[in-house]
């Protein structure tokens, strides 16, 4: 639990003037890796901090949505998946998968995943979160992981395939099992079956 993640707001103490953006990106990374961090205001015309009230900056509805993909995901508590190569990324191996790509701007993610959990022929579905615009965009392409030529450590789509992104900051993937004909187990918004 992150208590002091520091708080949005235009006071001049250091601590209490991030942009919402800033705040909710070092929301999406505490969960990522494996953490919570609670949420608090510091602007001069709304001294939330101190009394409490209505929330007035940009990062509690962006807050709420990332909250609302952590409790619909369909595996319970995310754990980071591997703390050594992939530190953006949280889930459970072979079942659910949260990568989030932060400030960075990717134009296509490769289809690996780390080898824990998984087995070949495995299918998964995809989902691009656009985490300032809360927007979620399913992928119509079902991929399937073969282990990856000459690394024991990785799976791949056997196609090779990659997910085109749209090269902009706050975005991430939900990657998450299908069964054998294509039907979704879960994704977070259905019941599994």
């Amino acid at each position: 639990m992150n208590d002091e993640i520091n708080y949005e707001g235009d006071i001049e103490s250091r601590w209490g003037q991030l942009t919402g953006e800033e705040l909710v990106f070092r929301f999406w990374n505490a969960i990522i890796g494996g953490g919570y961090a609670t949420h608090g205001e510091s602007y001069k015309e709304s001294p939330w901090i101190s009394y409490g009230g209505r929330l007035v900056g940009s990062s509690p509805s962006r807050i709420g949505f990332l909250r609302n993909i952590v409790e619909t995901n369909p595996v319970g508590y995310l754990e980071p998946i591997d703390h050594f190569y992939e530190n953006n990324m949280a889930g459970k191996g072979g079942e659910y998968y949260l990568i989030y790509f932060g400030k960075d701007k990717p134009k296509k993610w490769d289809f690996v995943l780390p080898k824990n959990g998984l087995a070949k022929g495995a299918k998964f579905k995809a989902d691009i979160i656009d985490t300032w615009n809360m927007t979620i965009t399913p992928l119509a392409k079902t991929f399937e992981v073969i282990p990856m030529p000459n690394n024991k450590y990785k799976f791949i789509d056997k196609n090779n395939s990659s997910i085109k992104l749209p090269s902009k900051q706050y975005l991430a993937l939900r990657i998450y099992k299908v069964s054998e004909g294509g039907k979704i187990i879960n994704d977070g918004r259905h019941e599994l079956e």
